[in-house]
């Protein structure tokens, strides 16, 4: 019977990435080597399925801007409850390659930009951050869907997109009936 790792790493050696639980920046320094490891050995499309309750906003940003700059073309699958940050990551797949199965939500969750126990340099610092890191992600939502915010009405807080809401707005491609 076959380990948990070497399931992942037959997975890899086929150019799919398993992308879950929280994405803080030791698990993305791991997924950004796997993409570029699968970068140089197979030239060809990766795959990332991913199903990621959550993570810490500069990592995944880092994951994001590594998949928009690879050479080669990268699919996204988002397969059950994906968190603020990984729909980001599902989203900004290749076009036409952007995927989720029938039952995923895309969480949405604003309240992901709080303030927790600063002072007040660091308060005011934070909110500027807070500020960019959010016309950033609106922005980048908008350039997926050729839409602003304000016209899509995005839903508040933890209701997210069901599979075929992230598709009528433009958040994914399509849904998958099948891998």
């Amino acid at each position: 019977m076959m380990s948990q790792l070497d399931v992942y790493s037959e997975l890899l050696n086929k150019g799919i990435i398993v992308i879950s639980g929280f994405l803080d920046r030791d698990a993305c320094n791991c997924i950004l080597g796997q993409l570029l490891l699968t970068e140089i050995e197979k030239n060809s499309k990766i795959k990332l399925v991913i199903n990621a309750f959550g993570g810490v906003e500069a990592s995944c940003f880092q994951l994001y801007d590594v998949v928009q700059n690879l050479s080669v073309s990268v699919s996204t699958v988002g397969v059950g409850q994906i968190g603020f940050f990984p729909t980001i990551l599902v989203i900004g797949g290749s076009s036409g390659y952007r995927f989720v199965t029938k039952n995923t939500r895309l969480l949405i969750d604003r309240s992901i930009f709080s303030i927790n126990n600063m002072s007040s340099i660091d308060f005011s610092l934070r909110i500027q951050d807070m500020k960019l890191s959010y016309d950033y992600v609106n922005n980048l939502i908008g350039y997926y869907t050729n839409m602003n915010l304000e016209e899509k009405k995005i839903p508040s807080s933890m209701e997210g997109y069901s599979s075929e809401e992230a598709k009528k707005f433009g958040l994914i491609d399509d849904i998958l009936e099948s891998f």
